[in-house]
């Protein structure tokens, strides 16, 4: 007989990862706005911070080869921790996008390949 696992969560871990959240949401790049630019194939990002910040998304993974219907039809995901696309199925970190990372270590590793080629 297995014994069952307990799964409530405290009130002190509640409040600890509470804490945590905003820790991170102080460091981290957390979107206010975001849209994509067909002209320059490129996402627009405004932080809670005020920062502005612009990525190719022909860097982006899950997003690079779709059309532009598509990646126009974003939405940011809540506390603008990140950025979705539902018609592609992706997401993405939004502090990952403002500081180079667009995407998984793999895809980031293809990126290299391609820009050193």
């Amino acid at each position: 007989m297995s014994e069952s696992m307990n799964t409530e969560i405290t009130s002190a871990e509640i409040a600890r990862l509470s804490a945590r959240s905003q820790e991170r949401a102080q460091i981290e790049h957390r979107a206010q706005k975001a849209r994509y630019d067909s002209l320059t194939r490129c996402l627009l990002i405004k932080t809670r911070k005020g920062e502005d910040f612009r990525v190719n998304v022909d860097l982006l993974q899950g997003v690079a080869s779709a059309d532009d219907s598509q990646i126009a039809n974003l939405e940011i995901l809540p506390g603008g921790e990140g950025i979705h696309w539902p018609a592609l199925d992706a997401s993405l970190l939004v502090h990952g996008l403002c500081t180079g990372m667009y995407g998984s270590k793999r895809w980031m590793e293809s990126l290299s390949v391609k820009q050193a080629g």
